[in-house]
């Protein structure tokens, strides 16, 4: 009897491991090469595909900004780049003071053109809204699509 919870143990503790996933964002154009395939399909959503281990890079922009302004500058900025993001509204803070912030989501492999255009996105809105910064997050990630 004592067998059968034993093994059950095992099974559910080894169902839990998922794909190999990457351990560390080594930073700006250092994408983890050993995760991704050698082939390189035209755009970056040909290059995402179901349960490839990636990257989920958070950008947080705070600040009041007109929705023409943010509009025209996710236009184009980010959607030339990147075909699919997401974005939040939130309230964030900065130096102790309460600001309306966005964070705009993007899903991606990793490679050196994505962070150039990432990093891209950060400068221009710096520039163009007349920022201090923008803060970058990455974390690994395993996503499927249907």
């Amino acid at each position: 009897m004592l067998l059968y919870p034993v093994i059950l143990i095992a099974c559910v503790l080894n169902g839990c491991q998922d794909s190999p996933r990457p351990t560390a964002y080594p930073g700006p154009l250092s994408p983890p090469s050993s995760q991704r395939s050698a082939s390189v399909r035209g755009s970056p959503a040909e290059n995402l595909s179901s349960n490839t281990p990636s990257w989920k890079t958070e950008l947080y922009f705070g600040g009041r900004m007109e929705e023409s302004r943010w509009l025209a500058f996710l236009a184009s900025h980010v959607s030339p780049h990147f075909p699919g993001f997401t974005i939040f509204d939130g309230t964030g803070s900065w130096r102790g003071r309460q600001m309306p912030s966005k964070v705009l989501v993007i899903l991606h492999n990793g490679t050196a053109e994505e962070d150039t255009n990432i990093e891209s996105i950060r400068s221009e809105f710096i520039k163009e809204f007349k920022h201090e910064s923008v803060l970058r997050s990455n974390e690994p990630c395993n996503y499927t699509t249907q």
